[in-house]
């Protein structure tokens, strides 16, 4: 598929959030002409683990992060596993808060923090409850919502690059 007809948001079923087929086509950012953020995201190559239990939706993301944005992409399906991985010079850590297993996402986030790795953790949930938007920040860690919304995940690749907290 070329990358001006991919949506502008991710799911796992390949759907708006409302439930309908995106049929939006292409966007200014999404034309022949790249972004200077996107070429900037695109020099710099990040480094990107992809932590979810839902297969389906980890190697959806993983796609979209190689295809547009040129990044390296290592995938994982538990916390246990993130936790392992972390520490093997990723720059970013896309995280989803419910999965099997010893730790979940907020815990194993809050271990990878504890543990003071140099990555920055972005969480990802279909469920944004107040709690968990509190949780994360009090972890110093982004609440990302799913389907996720290109646009956003491409300001917090941005900021990953120049160095700021997303």
């Amino acid at each position: 598929m070329p990358l001006h007809r991919l949506p502008t948001r991710l799911s796992a079923w390949g759907a708006r959030s409302d439930g309908e087929k995106d049929s939006s086509g292409p966007s200014a950012s999404d034309s022949g002409a790249e972004s200077a953020e996107l070429m900037t995201i695109r020099k710099r190559r990040l480094k990107i683990l992809v932590v979810d239990d839902h297969e389906l939706f980890r190697s959806g993301l993983a796609y979209t992060l190689k295809e547009i944005y040129d990044a390296e992409v290592g995938q994982e399906e538990t916390g246990s596993g993130a936790l392992e991985r972390a520490a093997s010079g990723f720059d970013l850590v896309l995280m989803d808060i419910n999965m099997p297993g010893l730790l979940d996402g907020l815990e194993a986030c809050a271990e990878i923090l504890r543990r003071a790795l140099a990555v920055r953790v972005v969480l990802m949930t279909a469920d944004a409850t107040p709690e968990r938007r509190e949780r994360a920040k009090a972890l110093g860690a982004t609440l990302l919502t799913k389907p996720i919304d290109l646009k956003i995940l491409e300001r917090i690749l941005l900021a990953c690059v120049g160095g700021q907290q997303s």
